[in-house]
């Protein structure tokens, strides 16, 4: 009665929720299923959080003020949020991960072949990474611990809150930086979890 729900059919599919008097975007839970024939998904809010589940697609999200989480199957992907922690254990490939207030976990399982950055502006990075991950590793900790669990690195380069090498055979490049955090990059077991410390 007071809110007004519009689909634009395209394509592509916008989904938009107002208000029915006002016009004016209304705050809203929405849970929205994919048909399996979706190439392509682009989700954005203002102020709320976003949960991808097995999106089997790749994947653009973004919100202001709220929290990601990413799970499951899923193309290419990349989730930003300026206020809010961004949680990804999505198997597709790696393009960004970004928030400026938060914290990240991420689980990767490969990297675009442009390469990936992880950045946080002010929170930590936990960088769970496969012992199989061709990369180069460019990793920053501005004021925080810098930590390399149960990986191997080639050619390493460190110094003062920074750590870069190659992983595996190399391949493209995996930038992690915070500024106000700690940074750690463990091995990801095949259960899914990192390894015990």
């Amino acid at each position: 009665r007071f809110l007004s729900l519009d689909i634009d059919q395209g394509p592509p599919v916008v989904i938009r929720c107002c208000y029915s008097c006002s016009r004016v975007a209304a705050s809203v839970d929405m849970e929205i299923r994919l048909p399996s024939n979706v190439y392509s998904l682009l989700v954005e809010t203002n102020n709320g959080n976003i949960i991808l589940e097995s999106p089997g697609c790749p994947v653009k999200a973004q919100t202001c003020n709220g929290f990601i989480r990413a799970s499951g199957s899923s193309g290419a992907f990349s989730l930003s949020t300026r206020n809010g922690a961004v949680d990804s254990s999505a198997t597709g490939p790696l393009s960004s991960i970004s928030t400026l207030n938060g914290n990240i976990r991420a689980r990767v399982s490969a990297l675009s072949s442009e390469g990936a950055s992880i950045t946080s502006t002010l929170g930590s990075i936990e960088l769970q990474l496969p012992d199989t991950l061709a990369a180069e590793l460019d990793a920053t900790a501005g004021r925080g611990a810098l930590g390399l669990e149960g990986l191997r690195l080639d050619s390493p380069a460190a110094g003062y809150g920074f750590l870069r090498g190659r992983l595996g055979a190399g391949g493209p490049r995996l930038l992690a930086r915070t500024r106000l955090g700690s940074l750690t990059v463990s091995r990801l077991q095949p259960d899914g979890g990192a390894t015990p410390a």
